[in-house]
């Protein structure tokens, strides 16, 4: 599990650990159990974790002499697109792609027709995917043209 932030709020002088706990967690929530720990440990949070929808990037604002160093085991860097470095400028975009959701195959469903099979159950899909690219951006020109599944019952 990746769920481990290493901080300073002094430039780098001191160094604390928090872990989030087990859970389901968008970038809206990690920022917010963040905030939430460093509030415990006494300090003033200086660390903004948030989205870019159109990157599916984590941008990471740093304030007041704070430092993240996301070097150590089972850090969240992994999971906010991270590198296993050191930040300490004020705006920094992580250099890949958030990472929270995996996505094994899509399939879009309607109630309006019959005769589609999933695992040779009778079901309403209307088209059925996997996303073969690394962007979750690109999904949309990796898709064939659906072909309807025969089911064998």
């Amino acid at each position: 599990m990746n769920n481990y932030l290493v901080y300073s709020p002094d430039s780098g002088t001191t160094w604390h650990h928090l872990q989030l706990p087990e859970g389901s967690y968008d970038i809206t929530d990690i920022n917010g159990v963040i905030q939430q720990k460093i509030n415990q440990n006494g300090h003033t949070s200086g660390v903004t974790i948030s989205a870019n929808t159109n990157t599916l990037k984590a941008v990471l604002i740093l304030e007041n002499g704070f430092q993240i160093d996301f070097r150590y085991e089972r850090s969240l860097n992994t999971v906010l697109g991270f590198n296993k470095v050191v930040y300490t400028s004020d705006y920094q975009e992580s250099e890949n792609p958030v990472d929270i959701l995996s996505i094994n195959s899509i399939l879009v469903n309607v109630d309006i027709i019959s005769g589609s099979c999933v695992n040779g159950q009778r079901n309403g899909t209307i088209y059925s995917f996997f996303p073969r690219c690394k962007s979750r951006l690109q999904n949309h020109r990796n898709t064939r043209q659906p072909g309807i599944p025969s089911c064998n019952s």
